[in-house]
């Protein structure tokens, strides 16, 4: 890690350092207040036990029976040392030949009061500590003395300080490589596991796509984390998989019409006759249309379709279409239209519009049937046919793309299998929904539903061009 900057460590390495970095901080801020404390509770005993000593000491001073020098001779020192001293600082008597020539302190107290002090030596022990009680006598009670100094050693609480500190240091160090250790361990063991799974995602290659990731026993979140990534691998192949049946199905619908334009051009090189000629432009215009769907199906997964939302009729496009089937088709047409408005593209519910009724009519047998009304604040569409109903199991499938039922390759009615995939991007866009099911007849039923705002306008079930009123069953082409 010398000469890299933080933030390009490892991550074990980031976290070991900023524990070891916050353990340390924390465990100097504890140990310091500790010895602190303790520091102060052994000076203030220390300190105590100096002023009860002073006083006893005083106490024999002030009594007339006794000399100043007597009077420090009875008292017992307990390793203390004595001094009483003139107000300039004279030593008048002593308890220890090393404190007779100079006074330990500065201090002059008036009587009656107590002074402390700590110094790190005296002229007798220059390497120890000790804490000084300096306490004013009366002179004239005293025999001329004014101040009485006692001086109590420190050697012994400065020792338990400093093994203190030593002790908890050293168990301090021992603790903070013990938890350096321990997150080591659980580092090491989690970016294992993630260790595994980053392996077991760079391992899948393009040509194998079933390969999933090792998932952990246990219930943490590496296991959650291998789950989730292998539901992201099904996801993601589960959609190559629709890509690639996408463009070979593409591929597939394309060639035919290609196919056949170039054998009609390479079996007429004396120039295409008029019957050709008209196979080529039904060939071409079924390859438009099916580059058209394709476009139509990117815009809808690519950034939406762009719609123009207007106020469309609806019951005026169901009212087209049926037209159209009965000029175009032998075809039973029977409608029921009520007034139903929605927001929405006309042009892109038109095409859905076609495209329901375009399937109905290739499935139909001898009828279809096209409803529209409004309920619950939704524009409903149904498109029934009376050909055969689609499975259960195929209801939801038959909306994917290229996707076309066994009876409708049978009959090869020509379409490509994108219709309804186009009719379900278009509504969900929309924000509505399309299924298929039966209707009350038996019939095969498309519907639609879209979001509609409550109308006011009153039913005017199959109107024609010139608005007159029709039987809610109409039939043929008197529309």
């Amino acid at each position: 890690m010398v000469g890299r900057r933080p933030q390009d460590w490892s991550l074990r390495a980031r976290i070991l350092v900023i524990t070891a970095v916050v353990s340390a901080v924390v465990g100097t801020t504890i140990l310091v207040g500790y010895l602190t404390a303790l520091n102060r509770i052994l000076y203030d005993t220390a300190t105590t036990s100096a002023r009860d000593q002073a006083n006893q000491v005083a106490t024999l001073v002030l009594d007339q029976d006794h000399t100043p020098a007597r009077a420090l001779d009875e008292i017992p020192t307990q390793g203390a040392l004595l001094q009483l001293l003139t107000s300039d600082g004279h030593v008048v008597a002593y308890s220890d030949r090393g404190v007779a020539g100079t006074a330990l302190t500065h201090l002059r107290p008036a009587a009656g009061q107590t002074s402390t002090e700590q110094v790190d030596g005296i002229p007798s022990d220059p390497n120890d500590p000790y804490v000084l009680v300096i306490k004013g006598l009366d002179r004239a009670a005293s025999d001329g003395s004014s101040i009485l100094v006692v001086a109590v050693p420190l050697q012994t609480e400065t020792a338990v300080v400093e093994g203190a500190t030593g002790l908890l240091a050293g168990v301090g160090i021992l603790l903070l490589g013990a938890l350096l250790w321990l997150i080591n361990r659980v580092i090491t063991s989690a970016l294992g596991r993630v260790e595994q799974i980053r392996a077991g995602v760079a391992s899948i290659r393009a040509t194998d796509r079933t390969t999933r990731v090792p998932v952990p026993t246990g219930d943490d979140e590496i296991t959650r984390l291998a789950t989730t990534m292998n539901t992201l691998l099904d996801r993601l192949e589960r959609a190559d998989q629709a890509q690639r049946g996408f463009v070979s199905n593409a591929s597939h619908e394309l060639r035919s019409p290609l196919t056949t334009i170039r054998m009609i051009t390479e079996t007429s090189p004396g120039g295409v006759d008029p019957n050709s000629t008209q196979v080529i432009a039904s060939e071409t215009l079924r390859m438009q249309h099916l580059v058209e769907d394709l476009l139509t199906l990117a815009k809808a997964d690519d950034d939406g379709l762009g719609l123009r939302m207007v106020d469309v009729d609806i019951d005026d496009l169901v009212i087209t279409a049926a037209r159209r089937v009965r000029a175009s088709t032998r075809l039973t047409v029977h409608t029921q239209v009520h007034a139903t408005r929605i927001s929405g593209d006309p042009l892109r519910l038109e095409q859905v519009m076609n495209n329901l009724v375009d399937n109905a009519t290739r499935h139909a047998s001898t009828s279809i049937a096209l409803t529209c009304l409004t309920a619950n604040d939704q524009a409903i569409i149904h498109v029934d046919n009376d050909g055969e109903l689609v499975p259960e199991d195929q209801r939801l499938a038959i909306f994917d793309r290229f996707t076309r039922l066994q009876q409708s390759r049978d009959r090869d009615s020509g379409g490509s299998g994108l219709g309804l995939a186009i009719v379900q991007a278009i509504v969900a866009a929309h924000s509505g929904t399309v299924s298929v099911g039966e209707s009350p007849q038996g019939w095969c039923r498309f519907t639609v539903r879209l979001p509609a705002p409550p109308l006011a306008n009153t039913s005017h079930p199959g109107l024609d061009d010139q608005g007159e009123t029709e039987p809610d069953t109409v039939t043929g082409s008197s529309l």
